[in-house]
């Protein structure tokens, strides 16, 4: 994660807790595999078992130190959309691409909308509407990052999280509207 996020150095890395189930005392999801807390800079990674089983432990710690990189490159948050996709394409995630039984989003509002209301759910169903949107967001993420690689891709986020508001971030590093990447919804 140092040489995407330079910024990112051992002293600065996030304390990682790993737990065989769920994380005591919380309500996460049983399909979540790892939390990051910015309140202490800590990651939780649950279900360690499963995730060695699936061979998904490594990505899930990649993402949360995604997560933990971008909380560290400045207080401005970021479009939902925007910061799961990063986390979920810098992480090399797999993602279930069969699954068609949701309609994706059609705007960013409505992936930005989606996956928080159903982020905050812990059912199966909203599972199935999060893997959608999730994979929208990493098509956008990925779009960005192969049209101008990801060290451009980076300072853009960096812009972002000093906060310059996304319409002229996106206008001055990829001249681009946030219309523009319902393209790659």
């Amino acid at each position: 994660m140092g040489q995407i996020f330079p910024w990112l150095h051992a002293r600065s890395l996030p304390r990682v807790r790993f737990f065989p189930s769920g994380v005591p005392g919380t309500a996460a999801s049983p399909w979540v595999g790892g939390l990051y807390h910015a309140s202490d800079h800590r990651i939780d990674i649950q279900h360690v078992p499963v995730l060695l089983r699936q061979g998904r432990l490594e990505s899930t710690v990649q993402h949360e130190f995604v997560h933990a990189a971008l909380a560290l490159a400045g207080s401005a948050r970021l479009p939902l959309w925007l910061e799961e996709g990063a986390a979920i394409y810098l992480s090399s995630q797999s993602l279930d691409e069969t699954d068609t039984s949701v309609q994706p989003a059609r705007t960013l509002r409505e992936l930005e909308n989606g996956l928080y209301t159903f982020g905050q759910s812990r059912t199966h169903v909203a599972w199935l509407h999060l893997k959608a949107y999730n994979r929208q967001a990493r098509a956008i993420v990925a779009a960005l990052i192969e049209r101008n690689g990801l060290e451009h891709f980076t300072g853009f986020l960096r812009t972002l999280k000093n906060g310059t508001h996304l319409a002229q971030a996106l206008g001055s590093w990829y001249s681009l509207a946030p219309g523009d990447l319902a393209a790659w919804l």
